[in-house]
């Protein structure tokens, strides 16, 4: 996975006062553990809190690198149809800014904690139609995904019947 650098310093047994030193992190998941023990002798009972850091979780911001919108083909006009799209990776940041546009004017925007959402549509005019979905992060990084789909006419046959006159 990716790697990166925490640069911690302070007073401890190992470095001098003021000193610092270099610390190389796995960061292949969007949590890291981090343990620091200001009290090296352990000379003060764990009970009081002012003498170490203890466990701490530091999190990581995961930018979405993919997304993934699931929906219909084909429909038709006055149908509603529901389309999901999902960031990938699972582990992405929260919360997510999810833009949703479609042909014919669905333009939407709204923040939720949350690497799925979905949206009902329903066409007036039939045609061939685009949704596209935009997922950013609080950093501003962002994936895009389109999705095409056909709506046809409520009624596209036409039925003719003999017509007899007496």
């Amino acid at each position: 996975g990716p790697t990166g650098t925490l640069v911690y310093s302070g007073s401890l047994d190992i470095l001098e006062p003021g000193g610092e030193r270099a610390v190389t992190l796995d960061l292949s998941t969007d949590r890291a553990e981090l343990w620091a023990k200001v009290d090296p002798d352990d000379n003060i009972a764990e009970s009081d809190e002012g003498n170490n850091l203890a466990v701490r979780d530091v999190l990581l911001d995961v930018a979405p690198t993919g997304v993934s919108v699931q929906g219909p083909l084909a429909g038709i006009v006055q149908a509603a149809y529901t389309f999901t799209t999902t960031v990938t990776p699972p582990t992405t940041t929260l919360p997510i800014t999810y833009t949703w546009q479609a042909t014919d004017g669905l333009s939407e925007t709204y923040l939720i904690y949350s690497i799925t959402d979905t949206v009902d549509l329903i066409w007036r005019a039939a045609g061939a139609k685009t949704i596209i979905v935009t997922a950013t992060n609080e950093r501003g990084e962002a994936a895009s995904d389109s999705h095409a789909v056909t709506i046809g006419e409520l009624y596209p046959y036409r039925v003719y019947l003999p017509l007899v006159l007496r």
